[in-house]
């Protein structure tokens, strides 16, 4: 399968999955936050296949992660832009949807605030492999860099949870520095904490549902 055609059948399942979400929350469109990104600019796409160019907005404007930053002026000027964008969903009966990857809602701290996250089931070595590009916290480049790139930290994060190994055993494929930096990494984030076992699929509950539900 080459990697358009790889596009168009997950997009397919993300596209629908957003279509049967905004039907129930009885939404007019979708309003996606952080477009410029590749996990945004692909959600755009594929809401905006799925749903109709008319029925897919993005955010007023182009700012950096606000749940990425570490504070200070940046930071509240990207929760400044997060609330506007949150008044003009509600407003024009949007939902609003964050585009972050799998890999960044696991490692971050925090997960995004945003209920709808319809690219949360793609690892970022994924969105990479799509769009030749991906969009990872600080902390959680960090990390990367330090276990060898996202693809062997991802590796770490599959087996743990779509093989179901356990995570001495799923870091075992690290060396020692390492594992133990992605292990205190993953003691520090929210979403693996509270959702240790989450299962990656593509279909009527994805991550965004496990996470809110």
């Amino acid at each position: 399968m080459s990697p358009d055609q790889r596009s168009a059948r997950v997009g397919a399942i993300v596209g629908g999955v957003i279509t049967q979400t905004l039907a129930d929350a009885g939404a007019a469109g979708l309003l996606v936050l952080e477009d410029a990104t590749p996990e945004g600019r692909l959600l755009v796409h594929w809401a905006a296949t799925a749903l109709g160019a008319d029925r897919v907005h993005t955010s007023p404007a182009d700012t950096a992660y606000a749940w990425m930053a570490a504070g200070g002026p940046g930071r509240e000027r990207a929760e400044l832009r997060r609330a506007a964008a949150r008044l003009i969903a509600a407003e024009h009966n949007w939902l609003l949807a964050h585009p972050a990857n799998k890999t960044a809602i696991l490692l971050s701290r925090e997960p995004p605030p945003e209920r709808l996250l319809p690219m949360g089931d793609l690892y970022a070595s994924q969105i990479l492999e799509l769009t030749g590009g991906c969009t990872l916290p600080a902390e959680v480049d960090a990390i990367a860099a330090a276990t060898g790139g996202v693809n062997a930290v991802d590796g770490v994060l599959a087996a743990w949870l779509d093989e179901r190994r356990d995570l001495d055993s799923a870091l075992a494929r690290l060396g020692a520095d390492a594992a133990n930096a992605l292990r205190q990494q993953l003691r520090r984030s929210r979403a693996a904490r509270r959702w240790p076992r989450i299962v990656p699929k593509l279909g009527a509950r994805t991550l965004w549902v496990d996470l809110c539900a």
